[in-house]
C-alpha cells in the first residue's frame, strides 16, 4: 500500500515540476516547442548573414593587430602567476637522519616493485664457497648483514641522487618560465604600433625561444636521469687522476667559481685540498667531477652559436635599416634568417615533446588527458613566435595568431597544474628512483639472473 502510494506521489510530482523533484528542470511542452522555434530562427539568421561574417572573417587580421598586445600582457599576468606557484612544490625525500621511518618503508617499496634479483643475488654470490667448513649459521648472518649494509648505502645514495634531480629539474622548469616571461616582455612592447624596429624585437624572441628551448632539453636529460658528473675514489687517485686532462679541467674551473662566490672569504672547504689529502679526519673519501663532453655542453654550444648568429643579424637589419624582413626577399640573408628562425621553431617544439613524451613513457604516466593538452600545446607555442614564416593564402596571419594564442594560454594553465601533479606526492621522487635503479642495475643482470631455468634447458 505504501509502495503504491510513494508511486502516485512522485508521478504527481514529475507533472507539477515542483522545485524539490529531481525532474523540475525539464522544460514544458509549451517551452520546447518556443525553444525549438528560437534556435530555427537563430539559424535562419547566420545563414542569411553569410556573406558579411565572411567578410568580418577575412579582417580579422586588423581586429587582432589591435588586441595583440592586451593578448600579450595577459600572457605576462598568466606566467608570473605560474612561476609564484611554482615557488614552494618540491617535495625531497627526507635522509635516514630526519626520519628512519620513511627510508624502511622505501626499502620495502624497492623489494617489493623489483625483485630479489636486484639485490640478494648480487650478494649471495660474494658469499659463495665462504661458509663451507665454517659455522653456516653465523657464516650466513655475516652475508646477510653486508649484503644490508650494502642496500642501506645504496639507499642512503638513490635518496641524494633523487633530491638533486628534483630540485634540477624544478629549477629548470622554472628556468623555462623566466624566459618565456622576458620573451612576453618583447613582444609586448613590439606589438605597439610605433616606429621602433619591430624586427629587432622579433629576432630577440626567437632568442628567448632557443634558452627555453635548451632548459626544456636539459629537463628531458634530467627525467632520463642522465648524468653529467662522475665520482673519482681514493683508489682512482692512486692510479694517478690527478695528471689526466678532465681532473686538471674540473681543478681549475672550481678555483674560478671560488673566486666568484669568494669561498675563502667565508671559509668554504675546498674539496679537492680535502680530496688530495694523504691523511686526516676531514680528507674525502670521493669527489664529484664533471664529465667534460656531455650534452648539456652540447646543447649550450648549439645555444651560443645560434645567439651569435641573431645578434649579427640585429646588427646587420639595424644598420641597413630594416624594419621588415619582406623588404629584403630573393637575397642571401633573406633566406638564410627565415632558414634559422624555422629551425628554432621546430627544435623548440621537439624539445617540448621529448619531455612529455618522457613524463608518459616513464614509471609515473601522466594522465592521458593532460598528456593530450601537453601535445597541442607543444606543437602550437613554438608557432606563437612564428611570424610570417607560416603565412600562406589560404590562411590570414591574424587567424592563425589568434588559435595560437588560444592554445599556448590553456597550454600554460595545463602545464601548471601537470607540473603541480608531478611534484605532488612523491610523483617525482618515485619516477626518478625507478628510473635509476633501472639504469644502475641493467648492465649487472645476467641471463640466469632473470631465467633461473635457463641455464638447466641449455645443458638439456
Amino acid at each position: 500500500m505504501a509502495k503504491k502510494m510513494a508511486k502516485e506521489m512522485t508521478k504527481e510530482m514529475t507533472k507539477k515540476n515542483h522545485f524539490d523533484d529531481s525532474n523540475w528542470w525539464r522544460p514544458s511542452k509549451s517551452e520546447n516547442i518556443m525553444l525549438w522555434l528560437t534556435v530555427l530562427t537563430v539559424l535562419v539568421s547566420i545563414v542569411a548573414q553569410a556573406s558579411s561574417l565572411v567578410n568580418n572573417i577575412l579582417q580579422f587580421d586588423t581586429i587582432y593587430r589591435r588586441l595583440y598586445p592586451l593578448l600579450n600582457f595577459f600572457h605576462l599576468y598568466v606566467l608570473l602567476y605560474i612561476m609564484s606557484n611554482l615557488q614552494n612544490i618540491q617535495q625531497y625525500l627526507p635522509s635516514e637522519k630526519n626520519d628512519s621511518t620513511f627510508k624502511n618503508e622505501l626499502k620495502k617499496w624497492v623489494k617489493g616493485h623489483f625483485g630479489k634479483i636486484y639485490w640478494e643475488k648480487k650478494c649471495e654470490k660474494k658469499c659463495e664457497g665462504k661458509c663451507e667448513g665454517k659455522c653456516e649459521d653465523k657464516c650466513e648472518d655475516k652475508c646477510e648483514d653486508k649484503c644490508e649494509k650494502e642496500f642501506n648505502e645504496y639507499i642512503d645514495g638513490v635518496i641524494s641522487f633523487t633530491n638533486d634531480n628534483i630540485a634540477k629539474t624544478h629549477k629548470y622548469f622554472f628556468s623555462v618560465f623566466a624566459c618565456f616571461v622576458m620573451l612576453y616582455i618583447f613582444e609586448f612592447i613590439g606589438s605597439f604600433p610605433s616606429t621602433v624596429n619591430k624586427l629587432t624585437f622579433h629576432t630577440i624572441t626567437i632568442i628567448f625561444n632557443n634558452t627555453a628551448t635548451l632548459f626544456w632539453f636539459y629537463i628531458y636529460l634530467t627525467l632520463n636521469v642522465y648524468k653529467t658528473t662522475t665520482k673519482i675514489t681514493q683508489e682512482d687517485k692512486k692510479n694517478g687522476i690527478q695528471k689526466t686532462c678532465k681532473y686538471k679541467i674540473n681543478k681549475y674551473l672550481d678555483w674560478c667559481w671560488r673566486k666568484l662566490r669568494f669561498a675563502n672569504v667565508f671559509e668554504q672547504p675546498n674539496r679537492f685540498d680535502e680530496y688530495n689529502k694523504e691523511e686526516g679526519e676531514d680528507k674525502y673519501d670521493s669527489i664529484e667531477i664533471y664529465k667534460i663532453i656531455n650534452w648539456k655542453l652540447f646543447g649550450g654550444i648549439i645555444l651560443l652559436a645560434f645567439t651569435a648568429i641573431f645578434v649579427c643579424f640585429i646588427v646587420f637589419f639595424n644598420k641597413e635599416r630594416i624594419v621588415d624582413i619582406d623588404t629584403i626577399k630573393d637575397t642571401n640573408p633573406y633566406y638564410f634568417f627565415r632558414g634559422m628562425s624555422m629551425l628554432s621553431i621546430i627544435l623548440g617544439g621537439c624539445a617540448m615533446l621529448a619531455v612529455f613524451s618522457r613524463l608518459s613513457s616513464g614509471f609515473k604516466k601522466v594522465p592521458l588527458s593532460a598528456f593530450i593538452v601537453m601535445l597541442l600545446y607543444a606543437a602550437m607555442q613554438p608557432l606563437f613566435f612564428a611570424g610570417s614564416e607560416f603565412d600562406s593564402s589560404s590562411m590570414k596571419i591574424g587567424q592563425m595568431m589568434f588559435v595560437a594564442n588560444l592554445m599556448c594560454l590553456i597550454g600554460k594553465f595545463g602545464l601548471l597544474y601537470l607540473i603541480k601533479w608531478f611534484f605532488a606526492n612523491y610523483h617525482i621522487a618515485y619516477y626518478f628512483i625507478a628510473e635509476q635503479i633501472v639504469s644502475d642495475k641493467k648492465n649487472d643482470l645476467e641471463l640466469n639472473d632473470l631465467f633461473p631455468d635457463s641455464e638447466e634447458k641449455k645443458d638439456i
